[in-house]
């Protein structure tokens, strides 16, 4: 009997959680966290070689001068979205073009791969 009873307070002592003791009473300030698409800056580049700047169309001449005067928000994300028929030449020179202007932060969007199974 004094086995069993034993046994159900050590049972007891190891199943329960115990809180963790604040000691120091510590006030964390509040903030506000936003993520905008204002944070990134968005270039697409199809198939037949055209660049927009969100939803415009600009020539790499006229988004060299756009990355110029932004650079202030160099740190800002470079969302680019590129077909994948586009031969790398010609997203390489949109990259040295984002290098030279110090914008290299650069992100590639992808679509989600289809799962096909295993083997294939």
């Amino acid at each position: 009997m004094a086995d069993t009873a034993l046994q159900l307070i050590i049972f007891f002592m190891v199943s329960t959680t115990y809180d963790a003791p604040n000691l120091a009473e510590i006030r964390l300030p509040e903030s506000e966290t936003q993520t905008s698409e204002s944070e990134h800056i968005y270039l697409s580049l199809t198939r037949q070689g055209r660049v927009y700047l969100g939803n415009e169309e600009i020539s790499l001449e006229g988004l060299k001068g756009y990355l110029s005067y932004r650079q202030d928000q160099r740190n800002k994300v470079v969302s680019v979205f590129a077909d994948k028929d586009l031969p790398y030449r010609d997203i390489a020179v949109v990259l040295t073009l984002l290098q030279e202007q110090d914008f290299l932060n650069v992100l590639f969007m992808t679509s989600p791969r289809k799962d096909t199974g295993p083997g294939e």
